[in-house]
């Protein structure tokens, strides 16, 4: 709400008369679904290179089926499926 009330502020105060903000807003709105549409492509990569930044100490505070024994991400519904049938648990 917070973020859609600045822009409101900038388009009636700030940005009247130009004809170039309307153009920048939707460019940045299409930017953002750009984004969304990459990340979920690439949701995996993000998380391997997330993860690996993580120290072994915050790892272990990581739910188990997050991350197998051997620091791997258990990134797929089988492979977290595997791991929760592992820990005994269905």
């Amino acid at each position: 709400m917070g973020v859609f009330g600045y822009l409101w502020y900038l388009s009636e105060r700030v940005f009247r008369d130009s004809l170039l903000f309307p153009f920048a807003l939707s460019g940045l709105g299409v930017a953002i679904i750009v984004l969304g549409i990459q990340y979920q492509l690439k949701h995996e990569w993000v998380e391997q290179a997330i993860l690996a930044r993580i120290p072994p100490g915050l790892r272990r505070l990581l739910p188990r089926e997050r991350v197998l024994a051997h620091g791997r991400v258990a990134l797929s519904n089988e492979g977290m499926h595997a791991a929760a049938q592992k820990q005994g648990g269905g």
